[in-house]
């Protein structure tokens, strides 16, 4: 029996430090095709970036900035809502840890996303406030 989704994945990333600073960078290209018939509006290719800067306050304190951006290109008509869908989708983040001991840290993070999309019910806009305590083993 053929799987419901068959994918082909590349992915392409680096880190540069310098003195507090750490930037990363990541690239990530994946075309899914739907292994059935019935399913075919389903194929498309991804397009994944990320870039993020970290900045070391301290020993126990970093800043961290974010920016992700999504390309979503599909091959065929969607049969519920008859469009061959095009979407985008952006993050914008910014955090601050705090290392609170060897093996615990406090998280607080701000998210901005925003997905567009020519079908309405795909598309959103979310503000995400996000505060957590990390326990590292």
């Amino acid at each position: 029996k053929a799987l419901d989704i068959q994918s082909k994945y590349a992915s392409f990333s680096g880190q540069y430090r310098d003195g507090p600073w750490r930037h990363s960078v990541a690239l990530n290209i994946t075309d899914i095709e739907a292994a059935q018939e019935q399913t075919q509006y389903r194929n498309h290719h991804f397009y994944r970036l990320d870039l993020a800067s970290d900045y070391s306050i301290s020993s126990t304190q970093q800043l961290k900035v974010g920016l992700q951006w999504q390309q979503f290109n599909y091959n065929a008509v969607d049969p519920t809502f008859l469009i061959i869908r095009d979407d985008t989708f952006w993050r914008a983040s910014v955090g601050w840890q705090y290392l609170l001991n060897d093996s615990m840290v406090l998280n607080l993070q701000y998210r901005r996303s925003k997905k567009i999309s020519n079908g309405d019910i795909y598309a959103y806009s979310r503000d995400e406030l996000i505060i957590g305590l990390t326990k590292q083993f």
